[in-house]
């Protein structure tokens, strides 16, 4: 039995662009400044928060042999996506919510410069079916807390799903 809603932490997935690659200046080494921003939060808030391909410590399990796969394999078994769109990774994995029960999953954050495109398109359709699409101004808000409040309401209403669900 749990003795404080705290004691519910949450299995979190954080996707974007890498911050083991090195960018030049602007935009893209700012979101992955900020990816590892939050994954670092969430692990000091007693969650366990990774990065997809920490967790790859060799090649994609041979019987799977398909990244793409074994990256939908990981976020059935995670409690909690987050997804700074804006790597062309991070655009390919929007298509890892397509259903609902993984949609309800995903924090999806999207520059507000970015929002004419069939990526933004298609996250809304995943907006539809559950997750939580927010925009942000870039720079500012990459610099500010206003992402990380976001995530971590996100994160408090999964941990509610959960506390129910038990």
């Amino acid at each position: 039995m749990l003795e404080t809603f705290k004691d519910i932490t949450l299995k979190i997935l954080v996707f974007g662009p890498s911050p083991n690659i090195s960018y030049e200046p602007g935009f893209m080494a700012d979101l992955a400044v900020k990816r590892q921003q939050i994954r670092d939060a969430l692990k000091a808030d007693g969650h366990e928060a990774v990065f997809p391909e920490d967790l790859l410590t060799g090649s994609v399990d041979p019987a799977i042999n398909n990244a793409y796969i074994w990256e939908q394999m990981l976020v059935r078994e995670y409690d909690m996506v987050v997804n700074l769109v804006g790597s062309f990774c991070a655009i390919s994995e929007l298509s890892l919510f397509m259903r609902e029960n993984l949609a309800r999953k995903a924090a999806l954050f999207f520059n507000q410069a970015h929002t004419t495109g069939l990526a933004f398109e298609q996250a809304k359709a995943v907006q539809a079916l559950g997750a939580q699409l927010c925009t942000y101004a870039y720079p500012i808000d990459l610099s500010s807390c206003n992402l990380m409040k976001q995530v971590r309401e996100k994160v408090w209403a999964v941990r509610v799903g959960k506390f129910y669900a038990s």
